[in-house]
């Protein structure tokens, strides 16, 4: 007896040789996998790290390692990423920005006029490498020394068994294993890169002594001119990308340019936010009133779902890494609260954390219904303390994106429209691409659907849902299906009206079987 395996669908009417034949079917998909909606794109200055290019990190620690500590000044990713692990946010992807003049820090070890034995270099530019430096130390391997390259954002890098036969060989084989490693265990730095010199013969410094050691300066953050036109960056293919552009096809469910405030780039977010089915967040600049904030904003031409404008009236926050009382974009602090929700639900009344005021409650100013109706007729949202619901914290008072269209004017528009359309283009139906049309496959595509919809109805994330295939016949010859889908969101409460009839010659029915009947 023989068997037969195949990999895939077995012609059965083309088989002329006895045998079992076993075919090897994949699984077929019952629901999709839903995206995630946690993921938040931040764009801003940072004094270490890699320019334009998108970093994962979910903690203000992960940060710290990779772009160095948070800087008491605007656009600040250090801060952005600080106040938004407050809220819960805790999945980033973060692109560190210029103004071009940033500087790598170096060190320079045997120099003489303008020429040196070795050179080391930070590997990113930035002000945060100021304090690395290179130890040349004793080794126990003989007629050998170790090298030692410390920094303040992570452990030291050891490299031993520099070979110190000849200040020759031992300058020619520390730039080696800096840049390429001692072997399997010590790879090459993470931090500097070596450049051999002119001066290969000048003498190893004395270990212990103050020549052995030497420290990194020059190092600038190129963060003194920036401007938000260098947040927003370029776009182009691959690293041709800058600023908010590094962000394409990092699945970013929202993003912001940290402490952002120019109008004149709210459209360009929102263009790109439709290119990528996300959410730009945005804010108007400190210390702005309503009148200017909704003339502005309609002039702005910035009537959609992607976008949501928080109003300047901006939070102060206590900065622990740098002991100080800072002014923060109130972008940043709904940034992080949506990311702590699920698509379902928006900012309205949910408590925003690590605010100590924000400039209307630090001198005492109450935002009257006319103000709050002022702004969300213009699709501006505002951090207001009362609640909306009238709890006495933090929160956003509409919980509106910048849309005038009822239907579509809420956070979780945005999110569940974004998360829905994410899922189906990526949760799994491209799995019928490429397959026969037939009655099946139509069957098949819109059970996927009814199942992933049947899901989130019982998750208590959508209301109701209906699917239809509507193919026509001129459209599955040309190799197209089609299934309509429609899903009825969850209305978000904004208004809970009580009608209260009181007064002594009100006539109540009573009736047994209930508290207060």
């Amino acid at each position: 007896m023989s068997i037969n395996i195949i990999n895939g669908l077995l012609a059965t009417t083309a088989l002329s040789v006895a045998g079992v034949w076993v075919a090897i079917i994949p699984p077929a998909i019952s629901q999709l996998n839903g995206v995630p909606t946690n993921i938040v794109g931040v764009v801003g200055t940072a004094s270490y790290g890699p320019v334009n290019v998108p970093v994962a990190c979910s903690q203000y620690n992960d940060f710290s390692l990779a772009f160095g500590p948070a800087i008491a000044r605007l656009n600040d990713l250090g801060t952005a990423i600080t106040v938004m692990n407050q809220q819960g946010a805790n999945a980033f992807y973060v692109v560190r920005t210029t103004d071009t003049t940033d500087v790598a820090a170096s060190l320079k070890f045997g120099v003489v006029s303008t020429n040196q034995a070795m050179t080391l270099t930070a590997k990113y530019t930035g002000s945060a490498a100021n304090n690395f430096s290179m130890t040349i130390a004793s080794s126990a391997i003989a007629a050998s020394n170790k090298i030692i390259i410390t920094t303040n954002l992570g452990a030291p890098e050891v490299f031993d068994g520099i070979p110190n036969t000849t200040p020759a060989a031992f300058w020619a084989a520390a730039v080696a294993a800096i840049n390429v490693g001692t072997g399997a265990l010590r790879g090459p730095s993470a931090y500097a890169v070596a450049t051999i010199g002119t001066l290969t013969s000048t003498a190893i410094p004395t270990v212990g002594t103050a020549g052995a050691t030497k420290t990194m300066t020059g190092g600038t953050d190129g963060a003194g001119s920036i401007t938000d036109t260098m947040l927003l960056g370029t776009d182009g293919v691959g690293s041709a990308r800058t600023g908010m552009y590094a962000l394409r096809g990092t699945g970013c469910s929202m993003f912001t340019l940290a402490d952002c405030v120019t109008l004149t780039t709210w459209p360009t977010q929102l263009a790109y936010a439709l290119s990528e089915q996300s959410y730009a967040i945005c804010a108007s600049a400190a210390g702005d009133n309503i009148a200017s904030a909704v003339t502005n904003k309609l002039a702005a031409g910035v009537d959609s779902y992607a976008l949501k404008v928080m109003f300047g009236d901006w939070p102060t926050w206590l900065d622990t890494v740098n002991n100080t009382l800072r002014l923060v974009s109130p972008a940043t602090f709904a940034t992080g609260r949506l990311a702590n929700l699920p698509p379902q639900m928006g900012t309205l009344n949910q408590q925003i954390f690590g605010i100590v005021a924000t400039q209307a409650t630090s001198t005492a100013r109450v935002y009257s219904n006319l103000d709050i109706q002022n702004l969300v007729n213009a699709g501006i949202d505002v951090i207001t303390n009362p609640s909306a619901g009238g709890q006495n914290f933090f929160a956003c008072a509409t919980g509106h994106n910048a849309s005038s269209n009822f239907a579509v004017h809420n956070d979780s528009y945005t999110r569940m429209t974004n998360y829905l359309a994410a899922t189906i283009a990526g949760g799994g139906m491209g799995t019928f691409i490429g397959q026969p049309i037939t009655q099946k496959l139509l069957r098949d595509e819109k059970a996927v659907l009814d199942n992933s919809f049947f899901a989130m109805k019982a998750a208590g994330m959508i209301s109701a849902y209906r699917n239809t295939v509507t193919s026509t016949p001129t459209q599955m010859q040309n190799g197209v299906t089609v299934i309509t889908s429609q899903v009825q969101y969850l209305a978000i409460n904004e208004v809970l009206v009580v009608q209260l009839q009181g007064g002594q010659t009100v006539n109540i029915q009573r009736q047994s079987g209930g508290p207060g009947k």
